[in-house]
């Protein structure tokens, strides 16, 4: 009733008791007319809300294109590296000081393989069995049996006042050529 009444404005081409008459159709027309504009201005929020979230998947989209781009660009890098140096690990970082000050923790060297001999004074890549982590250490003595050719190595760390046996697989003595992945280059 509250609506009706204050919803009883005189038009001013029609009398006072020509609007009491039709308070209830006013107070309609009114409510829909005011409905109509709620809708309109719904209508403009809704499509406001939809194109900003169109704009936020667009974004998405677009960033995971590009970190998929940055991702694939490094995997090519990697691989060409890996065919460039013959190795299977093209970039290794020494995690030990035992090759300092030549090589201090936290460097970052390139490794290469190549048909040359190892010689004594090479600074090589090797992995021993049992061990996740590759060491990085300079070759100091080279055997190679005249009976059949075989090549064997023994590596010592710069910093380190021993060779590297202890640092083998239990019972190896000595590394074999195929045990090093590559020579470093620093």
């Amino acid at each position: 009733q509250f609506l009706c009444l204050v919803l009883q404005v005189p038009q001013l081409n029609s009398t006072r008791e020509e609007t009491r008459q039709r308070p209830f159709f006013f107070a309609i027309s009114f409510y829909l007319r005011a409905q109509r504009q709620r809708e309109k201005r719904m209508g403009w929020v809704r499509k406001t809300v939809d194109s900003v979230k169109s704009l936020q998947v667009k974004q998405v989209l677009l960033r995971a294109i590009g970190l998929a781009m940055v991702f694939t660009s490094g995997l090519i890098l990697w691989k060409a590296l890996m065919c460039m140096t013959g190795t299977k690990s093209p970039v290794v970082v020494v995690v030990s000081g035992s090759m300092e000050p030549g090589f201090k923790r936290g460097d970052a060297l390139f490794l290469y393989k190549n048909k040359d001999p190892i010689r004594a004074g090479d600074i090589v890549v090797f992995n021993v069995k049992g061990q996740d982590v590759p060491i990085v250490h300079r070759v100091i003595e080279v055997h190679e049996q005249q009976s059949n050719g075989e090549i064997k190595l023994l590596t010592k760390g710069d910093a380190n006042d021993m060779d590297d046996r202890f640092l083998y697989a239990r019972g190896q003595l000595w590394l074999k050529p195929q045990h090093i992945m590559g020579r470093a280059v620093g």
